[in-house]
């Protein structure tokens, strides 16, 4: 989700498959070690999305287990009636299947941990949370699986053992970010109950909230904790970190809307996501929208107004973020900046408003590289932002689920597979 470091680039390889059922199986059946992990040959029915958490109920609770939170559900400004897909323009039905074709390129295609370093796979799994997959020894794991389950990524691993306690790794080729690693689990909404393995000791991810939580620090960067605990916690909870300082997600939107954009990870983009999750998540549950909340939410839709106001001829938005105008003539530049930012458009706007030319054009622009130009090595970072704004996309205008996507996209992969698509 983040800076960008370096990794290389992956030779397709086969895909495999998420292990979802009803929560209950799914923790009878996990794996104790990581050699165990689902090799999951045959496993898209068994990929079934759960309902978003309704206002209410706790995020992340047993009713969302193995559901991938990209479409913002039914929480609120994002929400759309549970309706078939509306009529299609021609274009609309033309763009559909280009993009679906795209996704399921990369969605057959999994990377190789070998290859990749646990901050390559994490972002190769954000497009497609729960359904992500990784090849492994020679075969086909889930990878958020294989992740939580301690699993070396190019000999490094997300997690630091510390004493009968564990700590996240910070730095090249692991987290970029701190909360990174949990904001993912989140966005994918796997379970606080999920399991992890820390050098065989057994916890979930409610430690790891924990964890998040405890390590909070005034004047810092807290835009990765705030997606994450926005999604997982419920109401309006205090708590008190390692240092002594009582938090609350009042708190750390405050201390993040101090911060502002200009200096923030990807033009403050994930600012924005976590803005837009707390937002969400507030108005869900019915919550007031006092300040700091208000304050966000004023925030936010000035900046959507922002980066259309900025949008290039061509489809693409500004290569200097919200900084100014921009339309530098780097393809690489041009896909981070237009991923990163339709992605947030796509999870922040209401349903009726993705139809609009303007995030069409995003969208055609995105295409007309990662697609048409998937033969180049995009880097990882950049082109599995610009595939969850797809997803997000498709989730919101096609209404297509999460948990669903491996058997809706078998079909659009068949022509690739036999040499004809282009």
């Amino acid at each position: 989700m983040l800076r960008r470091q370096s990794d290389t680039v992956v030779s397709p390889m086969v895909h495999a498959t998420f292990r979802l059922v009803c929560f209950a199986v799914c923790l009878g059946c996990l794996p104790v070690r990581i050699s165990d992990l689902p090799a999951a040959e045959d496993t898209a029915s068994e990929a079934r999305a759960v309902s978003d958490p309704k206002p209410g109920e706790p995020a992340g609770g047993e009713r969302a287990a193995g559901a991938a939170d990209t479409s913002g559900g039914s929480e609120a400004r994002g929400a759309e009636p549970d309706n078939p897909v509306p009529a299609l323009s021609a274009a609309e039905k033309e763009l559909q299947q280009r993009l679906r074709r795209c996704l399921a390129h990369y969605l057959f295609h999994p990377e190789n941990v070998a290859e990749r370093s646990p901050w390559g796979a994490m972002h190769s799994m954000l497009p497609f949370g729960v359904e992500a997959e990784l090849l492994a020894n020679n075969r086909r794991v889930n990878a958020i699986g294989w992740l939580s389950y301690d699993g070396k990524c190019r000999g490094q691993s997300l997690f630091l053992a510390k004493g009968k306690s564990f700590a996240m790794a910070i730095g090249p080729g692991v987290q970029g970010h701190e909360g990174q690693f949990l904001a993912m689990l989140a966005q994918s909404q796997v379970p606080r109950t999920y399991p992890i393995k820390v050098r065989g000791r057994s916890l979930t991810v409610a430690d790891l909230i924990e964890y998040e939580q405890q390590t909070c620090r005034e004047r810092s960067e807290l835009t990765f904790k705030l997606i994450a605990l926005a999604h997982y916690l419920s109401g309006d909870p205090q708590w008190t970190c390692q240092r002594g300082t009582t938090w609350t997600i009042g708190k750390m939107v405050q201390e993040e809307l101090r911060q502002g954009l200009t200096n923030a990870a990807c033009g403050g983009t994930h600012r924005l996501m976590g803005f837009s999750y707390a937002c969400r998540r507030r108005a869900a549950q019915g919550l007031p929208l006092q300040r700091p909340f208000r304050d966000a939410r004023e925030f936010l839709d000035r900046s959507v107004d922002l980066a259309f106001t900025m949008q290039n001829p061509d489809g693409s938005f500004s290569t200097e973020w919200f900084k100014r105008r921009g339309n530098a003539p780097d393809a690489d530049r041009k896909v981070q900046t237009t991923g990163h930012i339709l992605e947030w458009l796509a999870y922040e706007l209401p349903a009726d408003r993705m139809r609009e030319p303007e995030v069409g054009r995003a969208v055609r622009y995105l295409l007309s590289q990662i697609w048409d130009r998937r033969e180049r090595n995009w880097a990882i970072g950049p082109r599995s932002h610009a595939l969850r704004a797809l997803v997000l996309y498709d989730q919101k205008v096609y209404l297509s689920k999460p948990g669903e996507r491996r058997s809706l996209l078998a079909e659009y992969a068949k022509p690739e597979r036999q040499g004809t698509e282009r």
